[in-house]
């Protein structure tokens, strides 16, 4: 609706501009006869036609053809530049708002209509080849002006669903990370859930002499089986289905040697730093910390290919920091293409994430590429009888 108005104030303001240029070429041409009564009318109605072409193009170009007989029948001296100009302008109109086909068709008309009418008038013959160049060559430019505009439409009608797409995708990738997280979480939450009853239960065996404990860790033991068995009703759909998948080792930095001697074994040129206890962590972060330092080696081993590689690992002041910083592509070898979805460090956020962590990534000022992970680690309480 605002292209159609803004296209109909554009064509007004063209009508009065093109009345004005008409008239004053009527009016003020001292060759033209004393009653100029009728090309007045005329320039006034092809201006006009001009402001109806945004309701209708073919409508009004075929209005202003009859300029040419209404001239003839009225014995005028004939039509000036201004509506030659309205004539061309219409026929551009017209091009631009049907098919190519149609447009020629009307074309044809026009040429046949103007230039008979001329021709009948004592004219010589070749009108007709002048208004065919004319009117040709202004249906040409409007089949070209649409077909660039319904190209124009179609390019950014695919933009949009690209961005869609890949925000589609984006999500897709969230949640297939948020999925695999849950599953890992499952499995970690529920083995130290089972460690936790079995504990309780030899505890409870230990005191069966005194009944009110025993009663006690019989119900906790209880509520503990309860809580486990729920918790695998309620997400041990989230396993994969794979026998192999299910018999694996659970991800953790106390296998970080592991996945460096397989990336070693891939090119990569690595050199582990550590510092503090990183072998002693919550299970669910430990396994969270051992995706990211995978998925960002995977990342170097894509973008940069062998390279060297600096992996520091530090357990300090209440938080685990991860930091993964490679030297980027070899001299004379063409980085690979990093134009890619991007999921990879999705995932990252979103592991860092379930933990109030931070993650930062990108280039490095010397070349290469970081990733910087920080997980916050809970608070270890102190053991019974000791004060801060």
């Amino acid at each position: 609706m605002g292209l159609r108005r803004s296209r109909g104030a554009l064509l007004a303001v063209a009508a009065v501009v093109l009345a004005v240029v008409s008239l004053a070429e009527v009016l003020l041409d001292p060759a033209g006869p004393a009653d100029r009564t009728g090309s007045t009318v005329l320039a006034l109605a092809a201006a006009a036609c001009v402001a109806l072409a945004a309701v209708s193009p073919v409508v009004a170009f075929l209005l202003s053809l009859l300029a040419f007989p209404a001239a003839v029948a009225l014995d005028l001296p004939g039509l000036g530049g201004g509506q030659l100009i309205v004539l061309l302008l219409l026929m551009g109109l017209v091009g631009a708002a049907t098919r190519a086909r149609t447009a020629a068709a009307l074309a044809g008309l026009g040429t046949l209509v103007s230039a008979g009418a001329l021709v009948a008038a004592g004219e010589a013959v070749w009108e007709f080849l002048f208004f065919g160049v004319l009117f040709g060559g202004a249906t040409a430019v409007g089949v070209l002006l649409r077909r660039e505009a319904e190209r124009s439409a179609q390019l950014t009608a695919l933009a949009a669903a690209l961005a869609a797409e890949r925000e589609a995708r984006a999500r897709d990738a969230v949640a297939e990370e948020r999925t695999r997280i849950a599953r890992e979480l499952h499995d970690a939450v529920a083995h130290t859930m089972s460690v936790m009853v079995l504990q309780v239960g030899v505890v409870r065996h230990r005191l069966a002499d005194r009944p009110v404990e025993h009663d006690v860790l019989l119900d906790v033991e209880r509520i503990g089986r309860q809580a486990g068995d729920e918790l695998r009703r309620t997400l041990g759909v989230l396993r994969p289905g794979s026998d192999e998948e299910r018999r694996a080792p659970q991800p953790s930095l106390r296998r970080v040697d592991e996945l460096l001697d397989q990336v070693r074994a891939a090119g990569l040129r690595v050199r582990l730093e550590r510092e503090g206890d990183v072998d002693v962590l919550p299970p669910g972060l430990d396994v969270s910390a051992y995706r990211v330092l995978q998925e960002a080696l995977t990342n170097v081993l894509r973008h940069a290919g062998p390279t060297e590689v600096v992996v520091r690992l530090r357990s300090s002041g209440g938080a685990l920091d991860l930091v993964v910083e490679d030297a980027g592509p070899r001299p004379g070898r063409a980085a690979a293409s990093t134009t890619g979805s991007g999921h990879g460090l999705l995932g990252m956020r979103e592991r860092v994430a379930v933990y109030a962590g931070v993650l930062d990534a990108g280039p490095r000022p010397g070349g290469g590429w970081a990733v910087s992970a920080r997980l916050p680690l809970p608070a270890v309480p102190a053991p019974r009888g000791v004060t801060a």
